[in-house]
């Protein structure tokens, strides 16, 4: 039996499609609450420090909107909160501070991928 664990942050359609795909094959799979995801993405960030998706050279920051060139992101991380800045086109027209249960779980489901890999690069030697 292939076992699977899952951090699901589609569309509850798209989640329900995989689910039976994988199910139809052969698959054992477990699927993360959200508060797992939370918790996962709190004990990294206090393993090893506030970051930013800048800091991490990351391709992309979790997108909460995007409407034409009107964004919203989530560009840093610490262990209580996350920093969100609204862009209009390429200039930023403001910035707050949200924590990680105010999030949706689609947003949450990026910042887990994003902390995989912050976590991988700090385990690498250098």
């Amino acid at each position: 039996m292939k076992k699977l664990t899952l951090n699901l942050h589609g569309s509850d359609q798209e989640n329900e499609l995989l689910l039976k795909y994988l199910t139809n094959e052969g698959w054992e799979f477990t699927v993360d609450s959200r508060e797992e995801n939370i918790e996962y993405i709190k004990k990294v960030i206090a393993k090893y420090g506030a970051t930013t998706t800048s800091e991490m050279e990351a391709s992309c920051s979790p997108c909460i909107s995007c409407i034409n060139d009107d964004s919203v992101l989530v560009e840093g991380f610490d262990e209580d909160s996350v920093d969100i800045s609204h862009y209009v086109g390429s200039m930023e027209v403001s910035s707050y501070t949200s924590t990680y249960e105010e999030l949706d779980d689609e947003t949450i489901g990026s910042i887990v991928e994003l902390m995989q890999q912050y976590e991988s690069d700090n385990l690498m030697p250098d």
